[in-house]
């Protein structure tokens, strides 16, 4: 079961908790900002591992919310879900 909270501060800026089975995650969501997408459910396999720079965070009431991401690698742009982003490390 997945619990996430999401605090947006700003159009630009968005803060999230995720817990997923005891996994506990904090990340700052900025425009701009390069990240990875990890998810912490090992069952999601679409997109892990991928860089990319966050052009646009899009909220929807069904599907939560959701990032454009232009990916590093294709240069290509995608969607994901807000809860699978993580720092670079």
């Amino acid at each position: 079961m997945r619990v996430s909270s999401i605090k947006i501060y700003s159009n630009d800026d968005v803060i999230e908790r995720v817990r997923v089975s005891n996994n506990i995650r904090t990340v700052e969501i900025k425009i701009g900002k390069e990240m990875v997408v990890k998810p912490l459910s090992k069952l999601k396999k679409k997109h892990r591992d991928r860089r990319g720079i966050i052009t646009k965070i899009i909220p929807d009431q069904k599907d939560g919310v959701r990032a454009l991401m232009k990916f590093t690698d294709t240069n290509r742009i995608g969607k994901v879900d807000v809860v699978d982003l993580d720092n670079l490390q």
